[in-house]
Parts: C-alpha cells; structure tokens; sequence
C-alpha cells in the first residue's frame, strides 16, 4: 500500500498543472444556483464536472436531472477486490453570487494566481473540492491502474441555496450512493501545509417560540407601555441566553460541553507518504 501511494504522489506531482488547469475552466463558469441567475451556466458546470470525472478515470458517470433542482452528477469506480470498503466523496459545483464587483481586485468569475493562491468565486468553496476528489483518484488510477477500494462520488448543484432537493435525492437513489463511509470536501484546514480530517461540525437546533401577553389586540397608542409588550418579552429571553461575554447561560448546559483538548499537527513541508 505505501509503495502505491508514493507512486500516486509523484503521479500527482507530475500532473498538478493539468488539475490547476480544470480547475480553473471549471472556475470559469459562473454556475450561481441562486434564484434569477442563468440555469443554464449550473447546467453547463454539471456537464463539465461529469468530462472531468470521466477524464480522470471515474466510470458509470452521468448528469442527473432532479425535479425542481439543479443537477447532479455521479461517478464511480468499483473494481476493488472482494471485500473492500466502499467510500462516498461529495462535493458541490454550483457557487454564491459574486456580490459587488466593485471591490473584487480581479473579475470574480476569471482565476487570477496572487502570492501562491487562485482567486475566483468557486476556487475554494467548493469546485476545489470537486478537483480534490478526481486528483485524488486520477493520480491513483494512473500510477497504479486502479484503486484500494470502490469510490463513488456526488457532486451536488444547490448546496449554496440550501440543498433542499438533497433528503429527496438521497431517498430515491439510497441504493446507487450506498457505502461504508463518506468524505466531503467542504470544510476547512487549520492551515496549509496541515492536512485535515474533520469529523463533527456543530449542529443547528431550530426551535419555535411564541410569547403571548393578552387575549387580543389593543391600540398601542394608547396602551403602549402600560401593558406587556410580547416583542420586549421575548427580546429579554434571547438575551438572557447567554452571559456578557457571549457564553450559553442555560443552567447546567456546560456540563455537558466536552474540552477541545490539545491538538496535535504535523505539518507537511511537501507532499510525501506517511511512514510504513
């Protein structure tokens, strides 16, 4: 296994220029999902992510349309001997609007290299995480002829406005995107030169509260201030929710918080195997 993965390595080094390069036609094209930009450029991105997987050694690949939604696009390969895992990689290709152009020092929709990083809308967040699947695989499948285990991989078009479609998408093709385990490239690394594997994020917790101080309206030019107000009440419960410095002040909720810890990092100065 280390002597595939230095192969895969150096088979990577020898071809980071072509994966900067479809990164950056991939960039190209402003495949915004919010509502009233063109449909058409998403289309466009899902079709260009799908010749990349298939130029990078991925099998099985198709543009799925999705009613309502912007396309997806699916890849695999499943070649591995018997009995090994099989992993999921998400992604997504669609992108936030580019906001005010005025302050972009570059067009936002044109990569421009400054100081050793790509700028453009979509070069992090997340069509990198698109290059960083099939650069992965590519590298592998050319220096080896193949994979350690089966790889399938989810490009998704509405992650930017909400992923609404994806709880209906995942239940109608449950069977086709199965597997062991799923990374997604869609988070952050401590640092460069510092590779990182995330595995919980914080969760959100949506809760609905009503107040109510009267069993009808009344003129508030009149009553105003004599009478509880329900917005003031209500203002003066969020804000009781934590203390000065922005901490929860629930009675009892920090003992359950566990500690971060210490993290421990090793830095890489170049791409290099890990010890046998």
């Amino acid at each position: 296994m280390t002597m595939n993965l230095e192969a895969a390595i150096k088979s990577f080094d020898a071809h980071s220029k072509e994966f900067l390069t479809d990164l950056k036609d991939l960039v190209r094209i402003p495949s915004v999902s919010f509502h009233g930009f063109d449909k058409n450029e998403v289309k466009k991105s899902a079709e260009f992510t799908a010749k990349l997987m298939k130029k990078h050694g991925l099998e099985n690949v198709q543009v799925i349309p999705f009613e309502g939604a912007h396309p997806y696009v699916y890849g695999d390969w499943l070649k591995a001997p018997p009995g090994a895992p099989t992993l999921l990689l998400y992604a997504h290709h669609d992108v936030q609007p580019p906001g005010r152009l005025e302050v972009w020092k570059s067009p936002p929709f044109e990569p421009i290299e400054r100081d050793g990083r790509l700028y453009a809308r979509g070069a992090a967040d997340d069509k990198a995480g698109v290059v960083c699947h099939l650069a992965a695989i590519g590298s592998f499948i050319k220096a080896t002829g193949g994979l350690p285990l089966n790889v399938k991989v989810i490009i998704e078009g509405e992650e930017e406005v909400g992923s609404d479609h994806l709880e209906a998408f995942l239940k109608s093709h449950h069977q086709m995107l199965h597997a062991d385990v799923m990374v997604l490239t869609d988070t952050s690394n401590f640092d460069v030169g510092y590779p990182a594997l995330t595995v919980a994020l914080r969760g959100l917790v949506v809760v609905a509260v009503e107040v109510r101080s009267l069993k009808g309206s009344v003129h508030s030019g009149m009553w105003g201030g004599p009478l509880p107000d329900p917005v003031i009440a209500l203002s003066k419960i969020i804000a009781k929710l934590v203390d000065e410095q922005g901490r929860p002040a629930i009675p009892g909720l920090m003992k359950h918080v566990k500690s971060i810890g210490q993290p421990r990092f090793s830095p890489l100065g170049s791409l290099s195997p890990p010890p046998p």
